[in-house]
């Protein structure tokens, strides 16, 4: 089978240009992901990255068992990393018009993470603008680098142990 060898410079530059829209339509896609506050003020998710500190949205719903048994785990991991490196916020995708199932629901498990609300068809279509893959469920976790870039996802229970290692390696 041949290799693709571009003919040109000018080819070349092209094809690199379009690989490196492609990586940046990636990473502003997280821009698009638009979500309320608990009080209904419109937000993006990229507005709660910090420059220099890992960001792990949970995608999560009031009526997910796995979901309320991970809300102790999370608080655990925030506290563990609030003075260093990381962030973590809740996306409840209940719709906006349970805003106030959600902040009850974030009361009574004693969530120590701010979380949004959006409606769940615009954060799933968010989901798979930004990672190219389908939304499965609840939880799901995106974990964003310091940078706002993406740099790992997972569906289902977290493994604390398995976030620290991934954030021991590959955090400066």
């Amino acid at each position: 089978m041949p290799k693709f060898r571009p003919r040109s410079h000018a080819l070349h530059l092209v094809l690199l240009t379009a690989l490196l829209a492609g990586i940046a339509t990636t990473t502003l896609a997280a821009t698009t992901i638009r979500a309320q506050t608990l009080d209904g003020e419109p937000v993006r998710l990229d507005d709660y990255f910090a420059r220099g500190r890992w960001t792990l949205v949970v995608v999560w719903t009031t009526y997910c068992p796995v979901c309320a048994g991970e809300f102790d785990t999370l608080a655990r991991l925030q506290a563990a990393h609030a003075a260093s490196e990381l962030e973590v916020l809740g996306v409840a995708i209940d719709g906006v018009a349970a805003r106030g199932t959600v902040a009850g629901t974030l009361a009574e498990r004693h969530a120590r993470f701010e979380s949004l609300v959006g409606e769940p068809t615009e954060i799933a279509a968010g989901f798979e603008r930004l990672t190219g893959t389908p939304f499965l469920g609840t939880p799901t976790y995106l974990l964003f680098d310091g940078d706002g870039e993406l740099a790992a996802r997972k569906n289902g229970p977290l493994d604390r142990a398995e976030l620290e290692r991934f954030l021991t390696r590959h955090h400066p």
